[in-house]
């Protein structure tokens, strides 16, 4: 029973140190790198309707209406892969660089772009 535990020192010197992460939400978070991929944008003006980033999403985030000719995105099944702005020939789709999108309720407004 004399034996002290290896794991026991750099547990007790942990103990004494500041948090080595952001204090978020206390603290402003850090400014995103450049190219960063966060949630998706859209602009409805410059969309012509043809429907090929919804042909190229992995995830299935985009749904494209026949109808009315436009695309509704469900940020909440985004992979933030880029494909389909990539994919797109008007440059109406654009990743952004907002990264806070935890929500309790998936089917909220703000997750869904139309």
């Amino acid at each position: 029973m004399g034996v002290i535990p290896p794991i026991l020192g750099p547990c007790l010197k942990q103990l004494f140190k500041k948090p080595f992460t952001n204090l978020f939400p206390d603290v402003p978070p850090i400014p995103t790198p450049g190219n960063y991929r966060g949630i998706i944008s859209y602009d409805r003006d410059k969309c012509a309707g043809c429907g090929l980033c919804a042909m190229v999403c992995p995830s299935g985030a985009i749904d494209f209406v026949k109808e009315e000719r436009r695309i509704r995105i469900w940020i909440v099944k985004c992979a933030f892969c880029a494909q389909c702005t990539s994919a797109c020939p008007k440059d109406a789709l654009f990743m952004t660089e907002e990264f806070l999108s935890a929500d309790y309720d998936k089917h909220t407004k703000e997750f869904i772009l139309e």
